[in-house]
């Protein structure tokens, strides 16, 4: 059964595009009780810190309450936070902003509703529909396949959510490729870029991150080395 997708308050460093707020229709595959509350403002880390060679994502979430039982009655409640135009206006974004430029998040684990989940924000912010028939979205797996996936993970996928909602804000004609690492891990992660590079990708999104140390060094090293690739990492939350 395929579950409920709810509008999330999301705060970020993103990658290659904005930091900023926004509202996306979050993938809750998987779902477990919700992670304790920042007093100071109500959000949420949507992945605990990881030890050893493993990643966790950078985002932070605040579930819109109010809004999301509007919209489940049928009121036409629009969601608080940036839209895509607040962020293309903050950034001074091009006007004309056509491109075929294939961008590609790294991320680990699926996110199973990740295509419906990017046409709700488009169509909310009117956007052109991205979808996998047109060429516009593709998800794979690490070794670049369309199946099998790896498992679902919810909180990765809100991850997802969020970089697949920014990267259509900032370029609404770019095509999206999204390559999902079977673990959290570094060399999994690692690899991910690679096959996003072999695939076409001009710019790969890399939002995730953890406490350097020579452990996790080791175990990403010899990737990374492409010519003529933006390869762009995100930064903890900032206010």
């Amino acid at each position: 059964m395929r579950t409920p997708r709810h509008l999330v308050m999301i705060r970020a460093i993103l990658p290659a595009v904005v930091a900023g707020l926004l509202l996306a229709g979050a993938a809750a595959a998987g779902a477990t009780a919700p992670d304790p509350a920042d007093p100071a403002d109500g959000t949420r880390a949507a992945c605990p810190a990881q030890p050893g060679p493993y990643a966790r994502c950078l985002t932070s979430y605040a579930p819109q309450t109010a809004t999301n039982r509007a919209r489940a009655a049928g009121r036409p409640v629009a969601p608080g936070g940036w839209g895509a135009t607040d962020i293309a206006a903050a950034y001074r974004l091009p006007v004309d902003r056509a491109s075929t430029t294939v961008v590609a998040v790294s991320t680990a684990f699926d996110a199973p509703d990740l295509e419906q989940d990017l046409n709700v924000y488009r169509q909310q912010y009117g956007l052109p529909p991205c979808t996998a028939a047109s060429g516009c979205f593709r998800k794979v797996n690490q070794a670049g396949n369309a199946a099998p996936l790896p498992e679902a993970n919810y909180r990765w996928a809100i991850e997802s959510t969020l970089d697949v909602s920014m990267i259509s804000a900032a370029c609404p004609a770019c095509r999206i490729l999204v390559v999902e690492s079977d673990s959290n891990g570094f060399a999994d992660l690692a690899a991910t870029e690679d096959t996003a590079v072999r695939l076409g990708a001009a710019v790969v999104s890399n939002s995730y991150g953890a406490r350097e140390s020579g452990r996790r060094l080791l175990s990403a090293a010899g990737h990374g080395a492409y010519d003529e690739v933006r390869l762009l990492a995100g930064g903890h939350l900032v206010g």
